[in-house]
């Protein structure tokens, strides 16, 4: 197993991707960051989707075609200061294509990861990362965001997520 990502799949109705879909698509929805991919401006607004949990939910977007390398730590929302872990997180893609590439502390590439309509966990903060767009479209991405490590959200989607639909 990979100690970047671990793939998942696809745990939400189309009924429940058009409801993120109408959110993401509200006019000042997305606040910028400095590494090309902006954060849902207020991500308690995302409890309205009804998917629980210990996690932390967010939604996330990306315009350009490849964004900075970084790697996440947990940090409070820049615009209404609700605290986001970001150690590892569950990510779907809810509209357009793009695959996560992982590097090490030098920055060279070690892993990649493409979606294919499934979802992955992946581990923001243990190793640097970024996104490359495989299409035009503004790719959008929803995330169970966590305090846990990798493995502790691996194993916890393994005993408690991977049997859940939304």
């Amino acid at each position: 197993m990979s100690k970047a990502y671990y793939r998942v799949h696809n745990i939400f109705s189309d009924k429940k991707r058009k409801e993120m879909i109408e959110l993401a698509n509200k006019p000042g929805a997305f606040i910028d960051n400095s590494y090309g991919i902006s954060f849902y401006k207020h991500p308690l607004q995302l409890d309205d989707l009804e998917i629980d949990g210990v996690w932390q939910v967010q939604m996330l977007r990306q315009t350009v075609k490849e964004s900075k390398i970084h790697k996440d730590r947990n940090r409070n929302n820049e615009f209404d200061n609700i605290y986001m872990p970001r150690n590892a997180v569950i990510s779907w893609p809810i509209q357009g294509d793009g695959d996560t590439i992982f590097y090490d502390d030098n920055k060279n590439v070690i892993d990649r990861v493409s979606y294919d309509n499934d979802g992955a966990i992946l581990n923001t903060g243990g190793y640097f990362h970024n996104v490359v767009l495989n299409t035009e479209q503004p790719r959008i991405m929803f995330q169970m965001c966590f305090d846990s490590s990798f493995d502790d959200v691996v194993s916890f989607y393994e005993g408690h997520l991977k049997d859940e639909r939304y």
